[in-house]
């Protein structure tokens, strides 16, 4: 039987790769650049979306986005590949992702794991890429399990200083990062600690964001 994830097989070329021993050997061989995968994956899957047909869920479909940016060659750069991603986060602002990010990929690879590959990937060579920035802030919403904002915030605080999207780049409202009010301690700490060592760009959205928790917090 085929697997409803055919479409987007080809980007597993990428994710594999990523993730080859040091001796560099590859895990799968093939005739296609990785502009050819990425390109023929989108054009196909944007015709898909366009026509309504949705044969992975949401979650998928974002995993497989994500795993665009694990190629060596950073075509998330190009403009047309920029282009593609952007019109598929469009349609998802359209849908709810579930409150709990805990899907896998192909059954396999973990969101976790995937996100924790992601944000490496940002912080070594996003070139403050806007669209790759997007992808970043998805999970750090307050209505998803506080583990993601405590592990970027601690683990990956650096990342924040690259976001350049705004506000109406993003995939939820602005106010899903805002409300409600951040109780967590040690999440609190860690905004405190980015403000005041300066790792973020004034009036950036990671800013705003930290600012707005700390401010309102100490009402409660």
């Amino acid at each position: 039987m085929l697997n409803e994830s055919w479409p987007y097989s080809l980007l597993l070329i990428l994710l594999y790769n990523a993730e080859i021993d040091t001796d560099k050997t590859k895990v799968v061989e093939t005739e296609l650049s990785e502009i050819e995968i990425i390109m023929t994956t989108l054009k196909f899957t944007h015709l898909l979306d366009r026509n309504k047909v949705q044969l992975i869920s949401i979650n998928q479909q974002l995993m497989y986005l994500m795993v665009i940016y694990f190629g060596k060659n950073c075509n998330f750069l190009d403009s047309p590949v920029k282009h593609l991603i952007s019109e598929k986060l469009k349609l998802m602002r359209n849908v709810s992702f579930p409150p709990k990010l805990n899907m896998k990929l192909n059954k396999e690879k973990s969101f976790e794991s995937l996100y924790t590959m992601f944000l490496d990937t940002f912080q070594s060579e996003s070139y403050g890429d806007e669209v790759f920035s997007v992808l970043v802030m998805i999970p750090l919403a307050q209505k998803y399990d506080v583990k993601w904002r405590k592990l970027v915030w601690s683990e990956y605080v650096m990342t924040m200083k690259f976001i350049s999207c705004r506000d109406e780049d993003l995939v939820e409202s602005f106010n899903e990062y805002l409300y409600p009010i951040e109780t967590d301690e040690s999440l609190l700490k860690c905004y405190r600690i980015a403000l005041s060592s300066k790792i973020l760009k004034k009036d950036s959205l990671p800013w705003r964001i930290a600012e707005h928790h700390l401010k309102n917090a100490r009402k409660f």
